[in-house]
């Protein structure tokens, strides 16, 4: 378990698709409350200062003893999702809005979020299919039906060297960067990206990755980051130095909880950051949130966890996101339940163009070399790069041929010229 890799929030693509509006209307008591984010209704005790790096220390082993028993796991969540829309946003489909529209509006999401993890490998599956989608106006909840607006679903693998991306319910097309070849000509298609911007698309509330649950800000591991916490604390001007750590007495055993001051942002004031980790979780964490000194909570997460054949693992999270201003209203909340979930069992065919749902022909378009792919089995060939003339018949081939094999060619043509040169001269024969 090494990198985490994300994947962007949800996203809007014009589309003509049907769902069932009708069936999210009105339950508003699907997504939770987190009126105690930190825990503060425990009796808390402050720890001597030459004791915070044993408990760190001793927190970190805990996930990672936990962590380092999956090898793999595979499962689902189903996950209900409610976002904010703002007037700026819902203006981009105006000709489209009807008249019992408000200026902003609240989108609500049903979706089954499919995932396979190799995290020795460090790679992952995932999968995200969208059931039920509904806007409603802000003011009344009264439901909005926009055309052709849905939720960008869509099939990805993520590997510490490759990210394919697939929107498997997208319709055919011919792409503009292969136009002109019969191969390529309505057909589906995934994109290659690198690793790193899936790890810059997203962040943990999304749960598009539950690598992350292990992870303690998308780059280290738990252990890793409380190890690095502990070995600096006794630095001098160490801004580590201004970690609190407590500590509660429940029925369960001793819990453990972090505050750890950040910069703020403009508009937010000085932010607070807190970690909560409870004996029940294997001292995993069970809420994580960032509080402001001007406005509350910016985010809040809280996370039940429960065993699964020996191990410890993530069977429900809420997630709050609030937005800037005085307003303090969520910009975004998501309610995730595990469903069907196996751990330590065979994953090695999870994460082929087969898994993505790609099929023969179909193309794989490069988006950091520029190079357009046929998909064959479970292996790619080159078609051409991107905005190549297509050439038919046997100089499209030769065209093809010259273009492989330059390089050889130009090569043993120079080989040959110094050779004949060499033995042309006198004494040399």
């Amino acid at each position: 378990m090494k990198r985490s890799c994300l994947l962007s929030p949800l996203l809007l693509i014009v589309v003509t698709i049907a769902f069932e509006p009708t069936s999210l209307r009105a339950d508003k008591g699907q997504f939770q409350d987190i009126s105690d984010p930190t825990h503060e209704g425990q009796d808390w005790t402050a720890v001597a200062a030459s004791e915070r790096p044993e408990i760190l220390r001793f927190i970190g082993t805990q996930v990672k003893d936990n962590a380092e028993k999956i090898r793999t796991w595979k499962g689902e969540y189903e996950v209900q999702r409610r976002d904010y829309w703002s007037e700026k946003f819902v203006a981009r489909f105006k000709p489209r809005l009807p008249d019992n529209c408000s200026k902003d509006l609240m989108a609500e999401t049903t979706i089954k979020f499919r995932f396979s993890i190799d995290f020795e490998e460090d790679r992952v599956f995932r999968e995200m299919d969208s059931t039920k989608f509904a806007t409603f106006t802000t003011d009344k909840y009264e439901l909005v039906e926009i055309p052709d607006v849905r939720p960008a679903d869509y099939r990805s693998v993520v590997a510490p060297d490759d990210y394919i991306r697939f929107g498997y319910k997208d319709a055919p097309s011919t792409r503009s960067v292969v136009s002109g070849w019969p191969q390529a000509t309505q057909k589906p298609s995934a994109l290659r990206e690198s690793p790193e911007d899936a790890r810059q698309e997203g962040g943990f509330g999304s749960l598009l990755d539950p690598r992350l649950f292990f992870n303690a800000n998308g780059e280290q591991t738990v252990w890793e980051q409380f190890e690095l916490y502990a070995s600096r604390l006794a630095d001098p001007g160490s801004p580590f130095d201004a970690l609190i750590v407590e500590t509660s007495r429940g029925d369960s055993g001793l819990w453990y909880r972090l505050k750890f001051p950040l910069p703020g942002n403009p508009g937010t004031g000085q932010i607070a950051a807190y970690w909560v980790f409870s004996p029940q979780a294997g001292y995993n964490v069970v809420a994580s949130s960032m509080l402001s000194a001007d406005n509350g909570p910016v985010s809040v997460i809280a996370t039940s966890w429960q065993q699964y054949e020996g191990v410890y693992l993530p069977n429900h999270c809420s997630h709050i996101v609030y937005g800037n201003g005085a307003s303090k209203l969520p910009t975004t909340q998501i309610e995730a339940s595990l469903g069907e979930s196996s751990v330590n069992v065979p994953v090695s065919d999870d994460f082929g163009y087969r898994a993505l749902g790609l099929k023969d022909g179909d193309l794989v378009l490069d988006e950091e070399r520029r190079v357009a792919y046929l998909v064959s089995g479970d292996t790619i060939e080159r078609l051409c790069d991107y905005g190549e003339v297509y050439h038919p018949g046997a100089i499209g081939r030769l065209r093809g041929w010259a273009r492989r094999f330059w390089i050889p060619a130009l090569s043993l043509g120079l080989v040959t010229v110094i050779f004949l040169l060499y033995f042309r001269r006198p004494g040399n024969r």
